[in-house]
């Protein structure tokens, strides 16, 4: 006798079903399939209407609840298709799957995502290296002198001093614990200086969210002037520490990996509205479309040296080269060329995403968009395609420089000489999303998977060490060349646990941790120093 546990505890005899036609239970059933099967598709295109209001706030669900949605999608989907096949269910599913992958290679299946202000619409930029080749060389005179004018207006800016001293600005990336603690730490450091850290502070460059920190906090000192409060506001800082992940994830959900439908119309330019449009659409609304900028928005202020000069370089996929993007033409920072008595044929690693894309209105680039591309984490956000030949892709600039220190570097290193003449010193300020110094893992004992998989596990684990010590490596030759002092001052996040999570979302718990990290002793020591340094 069967048995069945019913409501809530009971254990009941299921009733005999003997006197019942086979035949018409078989009939009921299979009707009752066929009936769920229905619902369920019913189902996923209600889902798929649901993400057509994702741009009204109401209908945004937590991040954790949109992936479960997406795997339920799935399972509805495969559920459908064994009510009808059956036994071929497998074979099916992975037909459409190699069949969806194939088509994916085509201009009409594709799902590459845009960078918002670019002109896909003509002929693509010739991304070989001979041209790159060229581009690195044919205007270096011309930008060279450029940058030195914008440094002869940061001159006159700070002639109260007799020999001021030049601020460069690096920060790392991590995530929205990087956008918050560059943020925070620019706004507490300008305060303690009497606001001269942007008046001295030359360049800044880095990587992901500490880049959108540093840039919101940019922009607001821009506008300071017309702004209501005063930049040292807390609601800035509640403004920058805003969650993003939500509308990424409830638009993958419904959106990115299904059928996309919606479209986002830039002036005369169309692209296909995904999880990269939700960022850039729910950073513009946490920051109160501060950053509704294009490129060449900032051209005039950094000429000036109203703000300072901000280079992002994002990674190219296709070869590990870094695309810099700047408001100012740059091409002496792409220049690799043999120098004294060395005789080689060295590699163009760096190009100026302005000149190669100029004919694909490089300058109309949304500002969100370039810091995006500084900032795309592999599958959470996507990979922004541009319009070259052969396509190239780029993602996160953490990849190459995850603290901006080799464009810091380069633009000492190129500049020295105005340097030596015109400053009493360099100040880096750099902001890292956790500790230089890490405690050393002992993997002694490890199971055969962990052996197996460990070279890969270690070569991504020790990413950011290894551009330590390179880095490191650099500033001590750089120091050769310099006639002025170089002072670096490190401000780590607490991070040593790994209790703040790598995510565009921050919970009340991480955001105290990360305001609270400034409390160190370390950090405190290091605040100290460098306020007597600049007040000097």
């Amino acid at each position: 006798m069967e048995t069945y546990l019913h409501n809530p505890i009971k254990i009941k005899h299921a009733r005999d079903i003997s006197h019942y036609d086979e035949s018409m239970l078989k009939s009921i059933i299979k009707q009752n399939h066929l009936n769920a099967s229905f619902f369920e598709i019913a189902i996923f295109i209600s889902l798929f209407i649901f993400g057509l209001f994702s741009e009204i706030p109401f209908f945004i669900i937590p991040a954790g609840a949109s992936i479960i949605l997406f795997f339920t999608m799935l399972f509805i989907l495969m559920s459908a298709f064994y009510t009808w096949l059956k036994g071929w269910t497998t074979i099916v599913i992975v037909g459409v799957f190699i069949l969806i992958n194939f088509l994916s290679k085509s201009e009409f299946f594709t799902y590459s995502n845009m960078a918002y202000g670019l002109n896909y619409n003509i002929e693509n930029a010739d991304y070989s290296v001979k041209n790159l080749k060229k581009l690195s060389s044919s205007h270096n005179k011309k930008d060279y002198e450029n940058s030195l004018a914008i440094l002869d207006n940061w001159k006159k800016k700070n002639s109260s001093a007799t020999k001021p001293k030049i601020i460069f600005i690096n920060t790392s990336g991590g995530g929205t614990r990087s956008t918050m603690w560059t943020f925070y730490m620019l706004q507490v450091i300008e305060k303690l200086t009497d606001e001269k850290l942007f008046h001295q502070t030359h360049l800044i460059t880095g990587s992901s969210g500490g880049m959108i920190g540093a840039a919101y906090f940019r922009e607001l000192y821009l506008q300071k002037k017309t702004l209501k409060k005063s930049i040292y506001a807390p609601e800035y800082l509640t403004n920058i520490s805003k969650d993003l992940l939500n509308p990424i994830a409830f638009s993958i959900a419904t959106n990115d990996f299904f059928l996309r439908t919606k479209k986002y119309y830039d002036g005369k330019y169309t692209y296909w509205k995904d999880r990269g449009y939700s960022f850039e659409r729910q950073l513009l609304i946490n920051t109160d479309n501060a950053l509704n900028k294009r490129l060449r928005d900032y051209h005039l202020p950094e000429y000036n040296s109203e703000i300072p000069i901000m280079i992002l370089s994002p990674t190219v996929i296709n070869d590990a080269r870094r695309m810099l993007i700047s408001a100012q033409p740059i091409s002496y920072l792409t220049n690799n060329n043999p120098i004294g008595k060395v005789t080689s044929e060295p590699i163009v690693e760096n190009f100026e995403f302005s000149r190669l894309f100029e004919k694909q209105d490089a300058s109309n680039l949304r500002f969100t968009s370039a810091l995006r591309m500084s900032a795309t984490f592999p599958i959470i956000m996507p990979r922004v395609s541009l319009p070259s030949n052969p396509q190239i892709t780029v993602m996160d600039a953490g990849m190459r420089d995850n603290f901006g220190k080799i464009t810091t570097y380069r633009f000492i290193y190129t500049f020295k000489e105005w340097i030596n003449s015109n400053t009493s010193g360099i100040i880096i300020i750099s902001f890292r999303d956790k500790q230089k110094n890490l405690k050393i893992k002992d993997n002694s004992l490890r199971s055969i998977t962990e052996t197996f998989f460990s070279p890969v596990g270690s070569l991504y684990e020790n990413l950011f060490p290894i551009q330590d010590y390179n880095q490191d490596d650099m500033l001590q030759y750089l120091g050769d060349n310099l006639e002025q002092p170089i002072d670096v001052f490190d401000f780590e996040l607490d991070n040593s646990e790994n209790n703040i999570s790598l995510s565009w979302h921050l919970t009340t718990k991480e955001k105290e941790i990360v305001l609270n990290s400034i409390y160190s002793v370390k950090n405190q020591k290091v605040l100290n120093k460098l306020v007597n340094t600049i007040n000097e």
